[in-house]
């Protein structure tokens, strides 16, 4: 169960994050690609009568309506105080009385006030009445969490009009930030260090420096080499620079939504990292993770090319799913010796030496190769089958 900690401030404006505030959702609805973390009734925010007008969720009903949700995508928070401020707004038409309630949950998924660390219901009664709330509360335990406001039907007249907007959502960690920034170009920011004792750590999507908003796009080299064992990422950084976390040999587990790059020597010798899913990389540089003994599984359903080295000497690598890869370079995963299966299927190019010694490679299938470099299996003592029909060059 989750524990419930709230006070209650109603502001004449939404709340500005502090100097340095680290902010995790950060919301104002200007275009479509910002509804990309919202479901709406189970469906897009599109679906009911949830629609985007003038750069704000809008929610509008005449009546007989039982309630409507917009929800927020997963977000991994981190244990600390927070505040979750918006601006809400009723409207009515033809001399019909706008009345509903807007009410506003931090929890899981399930929508259910008792199992939350927030839940408030903020009255619209009466046409443009404006509501900017406040809200502060305590997380005690990082994990996930989800965002929910819901229009509650309290009135039930024929001649009510629903019609409710919602703007300028924010969620803040009111805690002295962990990170340190570096400011860039285009008000983004980079994160420079981490100063936290836990083992666990959640970088925000946006911070506060000089009094602008700063959108998160990357880490400095060697940001994270302490005591970090787990780290998650923002959807806004897309790409792992190089040997960003080259010898982090704590870290054992990272989540990285929305990276669709991996550059050379970015993991390079992280021993302890078991297990990585990339669910978005669609390019993995050379040396991005050589030497990773300890990795076991690696999940890339949307990576293209694997380069040089990016997986050499990881002998604790059992299995990989690379479903759209098409080019792997020259000794891309040699001598990963515990290697049992490789998940190929659209693999056009396996260059020079590219699975040699993997002493525990079954079988190999690789349908749409072409071109198979020199001794790029060699070395294979335990495959028992091969197929590449449609090779030209082996």
């Amino acid at each position: 169960m989750l524990t419930l900690a709230l006070s209650v401030t109603l502001t004449a404006s939404a709340q500005n994050p502090g100097e340095g505030s680290s902010v995790y959702l950060h919301e104002t609805f200007d275009t479509s690609d910002h509804l990309q973390r919202w479901t709406v009734n189970n469906g897009s925010i599109n679906d009911s009568k949830w629609s985007i007008t003038d750069n704000k969720a809008v929610f509008d009903y005449g009546k007989d309506f039982t309630n409507a949700y917009i929800m927020s995508g997963k977000l991994r928070l981190p244990k600390g105080k927070y505040t979750i401020s918006f601006k809400a707004k009723s409207y009515y038409e033809n001399g019909n009385k706008a009345e509903a309630t807007v009410k506003v949950i931090v929890g899981d998924n399930s929508r259910n006030a008792s199992n939350s660390v927030l839940a408030k219901d903020i009255e619209l009664i009466g046409d443009n009445t404006e509501q900017n709330p406040s809200l502060t509360f305590d997380i005690q335990e990082t994990g996930d969490y989800y965002v929910h406001f819901l229009v509650l039907n309290n009135n039930n007249s024929e001649k009510a009009r629903r019609c409710v907007s919602l703007d300028d959502v924010s969620l803040v960690n009111n805690d002295a930030s962990v990170f340190t920034f570096s400011k860039q170009s285009g008000n983004t920011a980079i994160v420079t260090g981490y100063t936290g004792t836990d083992t666990e750590a959640c970088i925000p999507e946006m911070v506060m420096l000089d009094g602008v908003m700063h959108t998160v796009t990357g880490i400095k080299s060697n940001a994270f080499n302490s005591s970090v064992q787990k780290l998650v990422l923002p959807n806004t950084i897309t790409t792992i620079g190089q040997g960003v976390f080259g010898s982090c040999r704590n870290l054992t587990a990272i989540t990285m939504p929305g990276v669709t790059k991996i550059e050379t020597n970015a993991f390079y010798n992280c021993t302890s990292l078991a297990s990585i899913s990339m669910p978005e990389v669609q390019k993995v540089e050379s040396n991005a993770f050589g030497m990773c003994s300890g990795l076991q599984s690696v999940s890339m359903p949307k990576v293209e090319a694997i380069g040089f080295n990016a997986f050499n000497n990881c002998t604790s690598l059992t299995s990989i799913s690379m479903p759209e890869v098409k080019t792997i370079d020259a000794s891309a995963f040699t001598q990963c010796s515990s290697l049992q299966t490789a998940t190929m299927p659209k693999a056009e190019k396996i260059a020079n030496n590219a699975f040699f010694q993997c002493t525990s490679l079954q079988s190999v299938n690789l349908p749409d190769a072409v071109e198979i470099g020199l001794a790029a299996f060699s070395g294979c003592s335990s495959v028992t089958s091969v197929s590449v029909p449609s090779a030209r060059d082996i």
